[in-house]
């Protein structure tokens, strides 16, 4: 995650998908990825999808999701940092991936429990771009007025 609160690659008010004239619209299977963030996060981003709702109601949903989107990751933040300093501690940077023997030795050195928080925080940073993905869909979308 970048500073400004936003993710690499994924948009928000850091630039990424922002900048593009139509962000890539949402799929189903992405509410799937998405279903590990909090339901603070993800009942105003559905409500903002809502065509029954006003427009400015959608927003305002949307901003809402915004709001509690970046302090879910910035919450998040130390314990991702955390990960992250257990994968280069177990030398995870000099692994090739593609190497099917070193990648087994990588996962081998750990332990079940940092293998499950790697698995834990690879799922909540997949959620958080999906999540990202879909409120610059939405900002473009709201923009438009549909």
């Amino acid at each position: 995650m970048t500073e400004g609160g936003t993710h690499p690659g994924v948009g928000g008010s850091g630039g990424g998908l922002g900048a593009s004239k139509n962000p890539r619209h949402p799929q189903d299977h992405w509410w799937d990825f998405m279903a590990s963030l909090p339901s603070q996060v993800l009942r105003p981003l559905r409500d903002a999808f809502d065509g029954r709702l006003t427009l400015a109601h959608r927003r305002s949903r949307r901003n809402h999701a915004r709001h509690q989107l970046d302090a879910y990751a910035r919450d998040l933040k130390a314990w991702m940092q955390s990960v992250d300093a257990m994968m280069r501690r177990h030398g995870e940077p000099n692994v090739d991936k593609l190497d099917p023997e070193q990648a087994d030795a990588f996962a081998k050195s750990l332990t079940d429990a940092e293998r499950k928080a790697l698995a834990k925080c690879q799922k909540v940073r997949a959620a958080i771009a999906y999540a990202e993905l879909t409120l610059e869909w939405l900002n473009w979308t709201l923009a438009r007025g549909d």
